[in-house]
């Protein structure tokens, strides 16, 4: 059984949603981790994102978090272990497709469809990319 909570991203300017997704069946170590979709438009004041295509818009990033932290939603400095599981840039979308696509994502991966350990990054990306141009 996974719990799911939503993070506060009102300090992150790109952020269009972000959530503490629990699994401990996921991987024997790592039993949280934190998945979020930021926007890949130029905001003043900060780098330019990087691009991985001229049309990317989107990234959705798994992020497994430190187990001998104890994640909460309300603060902003989660433990994260890097690199990120996953870091998949979607391509042509809108704010409102892209968080419908997200939504879907992290239900599959709550309901246990999808593992988001990096064993199982290719069935991540598969999925995105079927999921994604149907939105």
């Amino acid at each position: 059984m996974s719990n799911l909570l939503e993070i506060n991203c009102a300090d992150a300017p790109a952020a269009l949603r972000a959530v503490l997704l629990h699994r401990p069946d996921a991987h024997p170590v790592w039993h949280s981790y934190q998945v979020s979709l930021v926007h890949l438009r130029p905001i003043e004041g900060w780098p330019l994102p990087d691009l991985r295509s001229p049309d990317s818009s989107h990234e959705i990033v798994i992020l497994a978090l430190d187990p001998e932290s104890e994640p909460d939603p309300g603060v902003p400095s989660i433990a994260p272990l890097t690199p990120p599981n996953l870091a998949h840039q979607l391509r042509g979308k809108t704010d409102e497709m892209a968080l419908t696509v997200f939504g879907a994502f992290v239900q599959a991966l709550a309901a246990g469809e999808l593992n988001p350990d990096t064993d199982h990054l290719q069935c991540q990306i598969e999925w995105l990319n079927r999921w994604g141009k149907s939105s």
